[in-house]
């Protein structure tokens, strides 16, 4: 499959298999997650709005869909630059990355309705298909609960779980063969 494809592919085959409520989310907050597939990682990854700086303009802690769209390469940007993904052998570049509103609000069917977090979607293009992989972000927000990030990874049938948090923005996955 074409690696720039996958976002598009991705959308269409969640948007037909999963109902409306369910879409809208896919990751609670302060959640990520990895899948290894040859040497391409394909992230999702709930962030807060606190973690990112200058996109808020009313400072309340939530983005509008108006701050979304303006801020989107801003976000964007933030991301790619404050997420890094790497193995043995090195850096493994974004080839990708987009936001999703999760429309966490009471009404989650108000498309107006600002959020508290958004979800990346992103790829990651290894060098080859990596042995292990490691994850480090300073992407957490500022209350007590924007301050891990659960992240599950899973290669084939393995699968490990980690909580990043501030003091340990870092973690290694599928350190030892499965």
């Amino acid at each position: 499959m074409n690696f720039l494809r996958f976002p598009f592919v991705l959308l269409s085959i969640l948007g037909g298999i999963l109902p409306v409520g369910v879409q809208a989310h896919l990751l609670h907050p302060q959640e990520a997650t990895l899948r290894l597939e040859g040497d391409k990682g394909y992230l999702a990854v709930a962030i807060p709005v606190t973690a990112l700086v200058g996109v808020d303009d009313d400072g309340d802690g939530r983005l509008s869909p108006q701050e979304i769209g303006q801020y989107q390469d801003a976000i964007t940007d933030q991301f790619t630059a404050r997420f890094q993904v790497s193995s043995p052998e090195g850096a493994a570049p974004l080839g990708f990355a987009w936001i999703t509103n999760p429309q966490d609000s009471v009404a989650a069917n108000d498309r107006s309705a600002p959020t508290a977090y958004l979800i990346m979607m992103a790829g990651a293009q290894f060098a080859s298909a990596p042995s292990q992989v490691t994850i480090q972000t300073d992407l957490f927000g500022k209350t007590r609960a924007e301050q891990k990030l659960t992240f599950r990874a899973r290669r084939n049938d393995h699968v490990e779980k980690a909580t990043l948090t501030k003091a340990a923005p870092t973690h290694d996955f599928f350190v030892s063969a499965p």
